[in-house]
């Protein structure tokens, strides 16, 4: 058995993805398009700290780590994150995923990496160890890693007789942002989530975006609500974490994040532009999904229930 740093690997990307689709396309599948975006294009991918293992010339596992340079502030410089690790089944209690997992760490560690996090990356395939793979909790625990709370993915189901949602009489008028509204939409992310978010929507823009993925709220002029909607028809640049695994579905629609100014928070602004989303996917999709979010009982009154959940693993370098 060979374990070869990605910094020389052949870039036979392909064998990678593939491997992940053999094992577990059947619940999470990744396209070749997915993963060159979260993957091989990725600025953060952290090439030196990823390693593949080969078994006569056969790729049985990888653990692909990225290192942030994107978001703005210095703690995440001492954040890697852990995007996918696999070892084949065949494979596995042969010590190849402790040797990965190790060879990654000390990369990290000498480059002063003091958090690792299982998924949780920009553009990433996960925000936990997912439930469905629960077996490997106990295997990332006696290797020093802690879960101390759960987050899920939630979904709906919608079709020609389900009835729209009802709007609350509201002050405020709700739309699709145009390009006009860049400026003080980004002034309202950049005011309460100056992080993950505002890059995110700085991408967006950067990628071509023309602000039909985002419903807003505006009071006269100025935004002061945004929710992300991206329709199954939306171009993979341009989607949300909650659209990953829209190749399961026959028509899936993601809703998400979601941000009220703190100043307008007690006056239905939430409820509003997320039920606008949701009937904005109306005659466009089949499903719906919100991810990564603790707020069941909030999108329950939109009829969204749990689909996925997801272990929260992370690990502090002494």
């Amino acid at each position: 058995m060979e374990i070869q740093s990605l910094v020389v690997f052949n870039n036979d990307f392909q064998s990678l993805w593939e491997l992940w689709n053999k094992n577990y396309g059947f619940i999470y599948p990744i396209t070749a398009e997915l993963f060159a975006r979260n993957i091989v294009n990725h600025p953060g991918l952290f090439k030196e700290a990823s390693f593949v293992a080969f078994e006569n010339n056969q790729v049985v596992g990888y653990i692909l780590v990225k290192k942030e340079h994107l978001l703005p502030l210095e703690e995440y410089n001492k954040v890697g994150w852990i995007s996918l690790f696999l070892v084949d089944p065949k494979y596995r209690k042969q010590g190849i995923g402790t040797q990965l997992l190790e060879k990654a760490q000390i990369v990290l560690k000498n480059h002063s990496v003091k958090k690792i996090h299982l998924g949780r990356d920009y553009h990433n395939f996960f925000p936990g160890l997912p439930f469905d793979l629960k077996q490997s909790a106990s295997w990332f625990e006696k290797r020093g890693f802690t879960s101390p709370y759960s987050t899920h993915d939630l979904l709906r189901s919608i079709n020609e007789t389900t009835p729209k949602l009802p709007i609350m009489q509201s002050p405020y008028v709700i739309r699709p942002a145009t390009t006009n509204d860049f400026p003080s939409l980004r002034q309202l992310i950049l005011n309460n989530w100056p992080t993950r978010w505002l890059s995110e929507f700085d991408e967006y823009m950067a990628m071509g975006g023309t602000g039909e993925e985002y419903y807003i709220a505006l009071d006269g002029s100025a935004v002061c609500a945004f929710c992300k909607v991206v329709l199954p028809s939306a171009p993979l640049k341009l989607i949300s974490y909650s659209s990953t695994w829209r190749a399961r579905f026959k028509g899936l629609a993601g809703i998400g994040p979601l941000g009220v100014d703190q100043s307008y928070r007690g006056r239905h602004l939430g409820y509003n532009i997320v039920a606008s989303a949701v009937n904005h996917c109306f005659g466009k999709a089949t499903d719906i999904i919100i991810d990564w979010t603790n707020l069941i009982d909030f999108y329950r009154q939109f009829g969204f229930e749990i689909w996925k959940s997801y272990m929260y693993f992370f690990k502090e370098e002494k």
